[in-house]
């Protein structure tokens, strides 16, 4: 059996995107950031991934691409094939060189060119061809929304013809005996009878039946409507039309299609907010929030109340109206055999949970987590977006803060994948995020570790984008990027081939020193020197409104950290692993729970939040910090009032208790 189904869905959420799978192979049709960590929670192989067929080189096409490539040394495939626009080769031969050097299998890739629909792969049943289609200026603006690519690309994917139903009474009357002789005709050879004629397949089986046909297109500009209307005359049994995203009032001549079912794989931001696109890290967010709803946000008020789609226009567009199938995200479009061709939602993908964890708390223990003054919640904060180590997972995205100093400015402590989602989740309308967004005045980086920054890229986009009306592009107003000289020249490159964003790079060397006013105050940010890998820094954030604060990035406990951290107010910590597995962080050069205990007790830190936690663990073992009075650990979402830290640390460890309670008496 062969199947399309839906993968992605909202550019905020996981970008628009499908996968078709085959009995030995799976062909991506684009790899939106998130892709990864949304294909582990639903349990997508990625053991046959070895062909990926880009629509565009854009943001919302490609950002998970590195992250599923480094996924996929994991695996068994020998070769990874790329299609897409002009430049894909310089785009996968930069990857190659900044993150995959050397890398466990061959890298390919082939730039699909104009002038119709040349074959690309044949294998499987299935045959896959591509074209090239130019972007008019007029509607360049409209259509690529942060692409750098003047291209974007349309495939058909065309199923084999199957043999017609085998008649064996027929078969029978010709002389042909039961047993293997039907095998073979079934299988469309011709077998010998006694007397030495023969019986070919067509006089015994039914007309041959036409394979299921469909093509995937990035938009629906007036360019691309016209190498529709070629793929529909080279193939007249066109069954469905994708598009990865749908421009309001460009639908021209799609109306007159009665027997082709159009999707619209950009679901609407109204109704893409009710999905819930990660359960596991839902259900942890829904305990906390029962636990301490001060700290943790109310995903399931914020879906009820929704987002402003009508000032989404720039980001998501209307979707067709002419779409004849609901195909939910997850949801399967069985291709083969084509008698039993349908659509298939039973595992599609879900609204609202339906566990109430307040009523949970109400029965165990109350409110845990006792009420803090309304004055005391306000900025500086800091809201943690990934709180796991290495690579997303359903528990855990990877390394991210988001560190407010005022209403108007803010900074990121690293940014993984996954980041700009993440701080969508926690926005209660378009309109709060963007304004989120635009505060990002600094991004550190702590090091080249792709865990760290791969979802830097995109909100550098989003900025671009959303802030043209206020001149972004001058350098007073450009985001300061302090990072690695390989993430900056990366970045470089990014800008040029993949989206348009803006930044002032600095280089991440223990020398560098970054000054700015906030608020009247100097904010001042000195690096740290650390041990884990050639460029790996730390950071020393001062300014009046929250003391000192360290964030240690990835390292072992150090001489830089113990210096920078002596006396300081905040120590941000990673703590990867359990004491039982020191020696693996030894060996990875992290740091145990332990380790970064006693690191804050010699530095007589204020408070010291841990965070970075292997995804193995499923909840923290809190025995070692049972007599800790001053220790925060860090799950996804959770927002720290810094004014209110020294009351938050003892009722969050409970409430983390509390969760840890629930989820280990839950049959996994």
């Amino acid at each position: 059996m062969a199947y399309v189904q839906r993968i992605g869905y909202h550019n905020l959420a996981v970008p628009p995107s499908l996968q078709v799978v085959s009995l030995h192979s799976t062909y991506l049709f684009n790899v939106g950031e998130n892709s990864q960590r949304f294909r582990f929670e639903h349990g997508l192989s990625i053991g046959k991934i070895c062909n990926i067929f880009l629509t565009d080189t854009s943001t919302s096409c490609i950002d998970g691409l590195i992250g599923l490539m480094f996924a996929l040394e994991g695996t068994m495939i020998q070769r990874l094939t790329v299609f897409g626009p002009p430049s894909v080769k310089e785009i996968m031969h930069n990857i190659g060189h900044f993150y995959l050097e050397p890398c466990k299998y061959e890298i390919c890739s082939r730039e699909i060119v104009e002038g119709g629909f040349n074959e690309l792969l044949k294998e499987n049943g299935i045959t896959i061809y591509g074209t090239c289609i130019p972007r008019a200026a007029a509607h360049v603006d409209a259509a690529t929304t942060y692409s750098s690519s003047s291209y974007s690309c349309g495939y058909i994917i065309k199923c084999d013809d199957c043999r017609g139903t085998f008649r064996p009474q027929e078969a029978i009357a010709l002389g042909v005996k039961k047993g293997p002789a039907f095998a073979l005709l079934k299988s469309g050879q011709a077998v010998q009878i006694e007397g030495g004629s023969w019986v070919q397949p067509s006089q015994v089986c039914g007309d041959p039946i036409k394979g299921k046909c469909f093509a995937v297109f990035h938009d629906n500009t007036p360019a691309a409507l016209e190498m529709v209307k070629q793929a529909l005359r080279l193939h007249e049994n066109m069954d469905y039309l994708f598009f990865m995203r749908t421009i309001k009032g460009q639908n021209t001549g799609l109306d007159e299609l009665e027997d082709i079912t159009v999707v619209a794989c950009d679901t609407p931001t109204v109704e893409a907010d009710k999905y819930v696109m990660f359960p596991t890290a839902y259900r942890r967010n829904s305990i906390l929030h029962a636990y301490a709803p001060q700290l943790y946000p109310s995903l399931s008020r914020r879906k009820a109340k929704s987002v402003n789609s009508e000032s989404c226009s720039k980001a998501t567009v209307t979707s067709f109206s002419e779409t004849k199938e609901v195909f939910s995200p997850l949801s399967k479009l069985v291709l083969t055999p084509p008698t039993k061709a349908q659509f298939n939602s039973d595992v599609s993908l879900k609204f609202e949970m339906q566990e109430d964890y307040s009523a949970t708390s109400m029965e165990m223990a109350g409110f845990v987590m006792p009420m803090l003054d309304e004055s005391l919640m306000g900025n500086p904060s800091m809201t943690f977006l990934g709180t796991g180590c290495s690579a997303p997972s359903p528990l855990r995205n990877v390394s991210g803060i988001l560190l407010q100093l005022s209403d108007d400015f803010s900074m990121l402590l690293d940014a993984g994948e996954g980041t700009l989602q993440q701080i969508f989740l926690l926005s209660k309308s378009f309109e709060d995020f963007i304004d989120t967004i635009r505060t990002i005045k600094i991004a550190f980086i702590s090091h080249s570790h792709a865990d760290h920054h791969l979802g830097l890229y995109s909100i550098l986009a989003f900025q671009k984008l959303y802030m043209m009306d206020m001149d972004k592009g001058t350098d007073e107003r450009k985001t300061v990027v302090i990072a690695p000289n390989e993430t900056l020249k990366w970045m470089e490159f990014y800008k040029h081939n993949i989206s348009p964003m803006d930044f002032n790079g600095l280089s991440s060397s223990i020398d560098t020193h970054y000054e700015t006013v906030v608020n009247g105050s100097t904010l001042s940010l000195e690096l740290i020197e650390v041990e884990h890998i050639h460029d790996s820094v730390g950071v020393k954030v001062t300014h009046q409104e929250i003391g000192t604060l360290v964030y240690s990035g990835d390292t072992r406990p150090c001489p830089g950290i113990i210096k920078a951290a002596m006396g300081c107010d905040i120590l941000i910590h990673e703590a990867s692993f359990n004491d039982e597995e020191r020696e693996e962080a030894l060996r990875r050069c992290h740091t145990t729970f332990t380790e970064a205990l006693g690191l804050a007790e010699t530095c007589k830190v204020g408070t010291l939040i841990l965070t970075h936690f292997s995804q193995r663990y499923q909840t923290i073992d809190l025995e070692p910090f049972k007599s800790a009075e001053n220790v925060i650990l860090a799950e996804d979402l959770l927002r720290l009032p810094i004014k209110a830290l020294t009351q938050i640390c003892v009722p969050h460890m409970k409430a983390l208790q509390r969760m840890n309670d629930i989820i280990n008496m839950t049959p996994s």
